[in-house]
């Protein structure tokens, strides 16, 4: 189990949910109960460099839930 958590000024949101990570495509899925609704990304490593593409993203500001192409990018400070 995972636990999201939001800001957005002073309004904060927490979100557990479970995952699971297919290693071989590097796709995770995340979801609250039931696995058939999940959200997918997907994760790729190069070295201290972690890139997660998704197509849906939650809007704290509205608590909506944004369709489109999203793309974060981590990296690993030493």
């Amino acid at each position: 189990m995972v636990t999201f958590h939001s800001r957005v000024g002073d309004k904060e949101q927490d979100s557990k949910m479970y995952w699971m990570v297919n290693c071989i495509t590097g796709d995770m899925r995340w979801f609250e109960s039931k696995p058939e609704e999940a959200s997918t990304t997907n994760v790729t490593i190069d070295g201290d460099t972690m890139t997660v593409l998704y197509s849906k993203s939650y809007d704290p500001a509205t608590g909506q839930t944004v369709e489109g192409e999203f793309k974060d990018v981590l990296t690993l400070e030493k």
